[in-house]
């Protein structure tokens, strides 16, 4: 990030232009554009100072006035998606990006966490499949099953054993 030149520079430039030296001069001087030493002298002309200006600053967080709103969304579904929660903020007019929503969320101390169990599970379709499977494994031979080694562990055992 840029950052602004010194106070010293500018008052040695500004007096050096003023002591009657010419703006090229002094600006091969001091490495800096003939622009700045114009822009230099009008300031120190127009308010005394040659101090920068207020350099970067506060932002007002775009879902400030829009906090309840997004507590509350949050505390109905914790599990939810940022993506969503932006959907669900776009409804009622309030149209943010997702990294703001990210950054609103980790400011406030929120966060989506997802639930310990897929929601999918309470689908009927679901249920009645994993119900399925769960049966079934009792008649399937854990000897038949195969697990493959892979990555640095698989060389590593195929060395040794």
């Amino acid at each position: 990030m840029a950052c602004p030149l010194s106070n010293d520079l500018r008052e040695r430039v500004v007096a050096r232009h003023e002591a009657g030296e010419s703006i090229r001069s002094v600006t091969s001087r001091f490495d800096i554009a003939p622009s700045t030493v114009s822009k230099w002298t009008h300031q120190r002309r127009k308010t005394g100072s040659v101090g920068p200006a207020k350099f970067g600053g506060y932002r007002r967080r775009q879902l400030e006035p829009h906090r309840d709103v997004v507590h509350s969304l949050v505390a109905e579904k914790p599990h939810q998606r940022v993506r969503e929660l932006q959907a669900e903020l776009a409804a009622p007019g309030i149209r943010v990006s997702e990294e703001t929503v990210r950054t609103f969320l980790h400011a406030e101390g929120l966060s989506l966490k997802k639930t310990a169990f897929a929601t999918e599970q309470d689908r009927p379709d679901v249920a009645r499949r994993r119900l399925q499977w769960q049966a079934r494994q009792a008649s399937v031979d854990p000897r038949r099953l195969v697990f493959k080694a892979c990555g640095r562990a698989a060389g590593v055992r195929a060395a040794t054993g």
